[in-house]
């Protein structure tokens, strides 16, 4: 594991001075300490908003909104809210359909005529409580060697969908978080109602809540005057470095707000639920599966609990956008966190909810209940060491590098983990842990992740023996035409590599005794099915077939 994720610590290193834009509404001071190292001038930022008992208590704003031209942030920013865009249109799609002009338990072809054949009996209700089985966008875009700064119109990228040949589960059978369904589920609104999605937005849910200065991002290239512009932290040059950003999806992502706008809408939403609006509990209860189980998400926002408390809430990341509402509808309280500097703002969120509302939770906060961090020994290591297959492509890797735990996994990435036992590890930063079970000789036999999703547990499957001369017969270009890319794969001394189409690099695949090739850093598992043709499977997208491109002759 040759890359990590420092991107999240060096930012997080970077030094502020203490200077705060001032709030439009009354400030809360007791905020500042944990915004600032997001205050100076030399930084982007993150801008915040607390609801308490039906009205915004508080916005204040901290960091940047344009490095270079030296604009800073303020409660009136529009942030790209990124996947927070779900709830708002979740809400306009159940707004729609109470009014009979959409039932969300018809299959898409009745009124969607053009739909492609391998989705045409999902609902709606599936599509947005993410049990469709529908290949997740957001995936495909990057398999198909594309990326969110490309500028690729809505159309383009449902006709990317529409390449697809297969759903990746029965729908209802399982919850497989995919931003497709939000696309398509503003094409189902549109044929049900005649009226664009714009007009839709502005009628059943930006003006009923009062938001105010809010904007949809609808074709590449579009100017959102006011926004924020979106940075990460190059820890090598250590500096901030502008993130570029031109895809137009529609309903997944791509609604331009400022915090003020969510609060108020965050507001509207609570109050709603206090006085038992249908709208609001469609979208708050659980989805249930084909097997009875329920899962942590209703229609556009997760159903969750947080010291002891429920918790509707979302999540937003793009490009170098990172937005998060949470809402405690038991003691009528919220909490917005956008930001711009690449750094997920939930930690943050969490942290200011525990301080304006702590005495209204029922449990200790997380971070006062974590355990604390021990020593790393070479045989700890060592037995938590390994692949773990958590689903299908979906693979774990555990790396004990230079008396450091590393994990890889989908969609974390490469992070450093901390050892708080012999048999836990945590990513402090995010919640997320992983605890090893069945411990045979040297080495733990599963792992169970907890904190991204519901928990997964997965097995170890050991590294195959390598035989270079036999890796050979795989090496060759590949290609897909449901994703209209080519692959290179390339035999050497070390393994098997994969290129993808418009990526520089190369990514090093491991064999496991399974069969399958996997680069658990990526994300990406490869299983062949005879010499001339591999599946290649990721968490949300699986078993997209690759063939064989005959070499051209001379």
């Amino acid at each position: 594991m040759t890359r990590h994720l420092p991107v999240i610590i060096a930012a997080l290193l970077v030094s502020a001075c203490a200077s705060v834009i001032p709030a439009t509404a009354a400030p809360c001071p007791q905020l500042d300490a944990l915004f600032s190292r997001w205050a100076g001038a030399d930084t982007p930022g993150f801008a915040v908003a607390v609801v308490v008992g039906g009205k915004v208590r508080c916005e204040q704003a901290y960091g940047q909104a344009d490095l270079t031209a030296g604009v800073p942030l303020t409660p009136d920013t529009r942030f790209n809210l990124a996947s927070l865009t779900k709830p708002f249109l979740a809400l306009a799609a159940v707004d729609i359909s109470l009014g009979g002009r959409l039932d969300l338990d018809e299959p898409l072809d009745r009124f969607l005529p053009d739909v492609a054949p391998y989705y045409q009996s999902v609902t709606v209700r599936q599509l947005l409580s993410h049990t469709s089985g529908v290949p997740d966008l957001a995936t495909l875009i990057v398999l198909s060697g594309r990326s969110s700064a490309d500028a690729l119109t809505n159309e383009q990228l449902r006709g990317l969908i529409d390449r697809q040949t297969h759903l990746n589960f029965t729908p209802g059978d399982r919850f497989l978080y995919s931003n497709s369904g939000y696309l398509l589920t503003v094409a189902a609104l549109e044929r049900a109602t005649g009226r664009p999605y714009r007009e839709l937005m502005a009628d059943r849910v930006f003006g009923p809540s009062g938001m105010a200065s809010q904007h949809l991002y609808e074709s590449p290239g579009q100017t959102i005057s006011g926004a924020a512009s979106s940075y990460a932290f190059d820890p090598g040059a250590r500096t901030w470095r502008r993130v570029e950003y031109a895809s137009a999806a529609q309903g997944s992502t791509n609604l331009y707000a400022s915090v003020d706008d969510v609060a108020r809408w965050a507001t509207y939403f609570l109050k709603a639920a206090a006085a038992a609006d249908p709208r609001v509990e469609a979208m708050t209860r659980p989805a249930t599966l084909n097997d009875g189980a329920t899962t942590p998400y209703g229609l556009g926002l997760e159903v969750l609990q947080y010291r002891g408390r429920t918790l509707w809430m979302h999540t937003g990341s793009e490009a170098g956008y990172r937005t998060v509402l949470l809402m405690f509808p038991e003691i009528d309280a919220a909490v917005v966190v956008l930001g711009n500097a690449g750094v997920r703002s939930q930690p943050l969120a969490e942290a200011v909810a525990d301080m304006m509302f702590g005495s209204d939770f029922l449990a200790a906060s997380p971070r006062q209940t974590a355990p604390a961090a021990t020593p790393v020994n070479a045989s700890t290591g060592a037995a938590f060491s390994g692949y773990y297959e958590l689903e299908p492509g979906r693979v774990a890797q555990i790396a004990y590098v230079e008396d450091r735990i590393f994990v890889a996994v989908d969609p974390i990435g490469v992070a450093a983990f901390e050892v708080v036992s012999d048999r836990q590890i945590l990513h402090r930063g995010s919640g997320v842990t992983v605890t090893f079970e069945e411990l045979r000789g040297t080495g733990f036999e599963t792992l169970r992740l907890t904190g991204i999703g519901a928990p997964t547990v997965g097995r170890r499957v050991p590294v195959a023996r390598l035989d270079p001369g036999a890796l050979r017969q795989f090496a060759g270009r590949y290609y897909s035409q449901s994703l209209d890319a080519t692959y290179e794969l390339v035999a050497g001394d070390k393994g098997l590599s994969l290129a993808l189409q418009g990526q520089t690099e190369i990514l090093p695949l491991t064999r496991l005794e399974n069969g399958k090739f996997v680069s658990a850093e990526a994300g990406a598992t490869i299983e062949f099915v005879d010499d001339s043709t591999f599946l290649l499977s990721t968490w949300r997208v699986n078993n997209i077939r690759f063939g064989r491109v005959p070499l051209q002759a001379n």
